[in-house]
């Protein structure tokens, strides 16, 4: 039984959402599937405080039955501005608490503000970016940080690999497992998604 998940999106409307995503499909059953699987919901256009969001949440898991609501680009919700830190770390706790209450998954994307390791010549997520988001970084069961090196025009790792499409996983907290890196090869023409080895047992990391 496939998974419903409603996707709430802040930073581009419903439509440009679900193409977007279906842009990673590779056939027409993998098509199918999204179809059947999510529903897309554009935040900026149906709700004016977190009120509202709470309510619209509360609405779709009732309708279609959802194991899951992926919340996107948090720092783009039409209410973020007009919240203070303290009352960000309110709305951060009681999504934790509607998770509960409705028996679902809440995922909460950010961006975050890419700072330099000592050690590194690259910029990555750290857990301690997301205290200034409503301590997400407290509030959280599971934070999953990731980064696209080519993003930041690193074409090529240490040893002359290519880093076109890769991006990397790498789990910051978890309250069930060790954290752990793990980088992935996409190719959005031909929807794929491949594992990839990019470990140094060393260094821990190539680039």
């Amino acid at each position: 039984m496939l998974s419903r998940i409603a996707f709430m999106t802040a930073e581009m409307d419903a439509d440009d959402a679900e193409h977007k995503l279906l842009g990673l499909a590779g056939n027409e059953r993998d098509i199918e599937r999204i179809k059947s699987s999510f529903a897309f919901c554009d935040v900026v256009k149906c709700c004016r405080d977190f009120e509202d969001f709470q309510i619209k949440i509360c609405q779709l898991v009732k309708e279609k039955n959802l194991d899951a609501v992926v919340i996107d680009s948090f720092h783009f919700l039409p209410f973020y501005d007009d919240l203070s830190p303290r009352k960000m770390s309110s709305v951060s706790r009681r999504l934790k608490f509607l998770a509960r209450e409705l028996n679902i998954v809440i995922v909460v994307t950010n961006r975050t503000n890419y700072r330099s390791l000592e050690q590194e010549c690259v910029y990555r997520p750290l857990l301690i970016d997301l205290e200034q988001v409503g301590d997400l970084n407290y509030f959280s069961d599971v934070v999953l940080g990731l980064f696209r090196p080519e993003m930041l025009g690193i074409s090529v790792d240490a040893h002359g690999y290519r880093l076109e499409g890769i991006i990397q996983i790498e789990i910051l907290k978890s309250r069930k497992s060790f954290n752990q890196l793990i980088s992935y090869r996409i190719t959005p023409d031909m929807g794929a998604i491949e594992e990839v080895e990019l470990i140094d047992k060393r260094q821990r990391m190539l680039f």
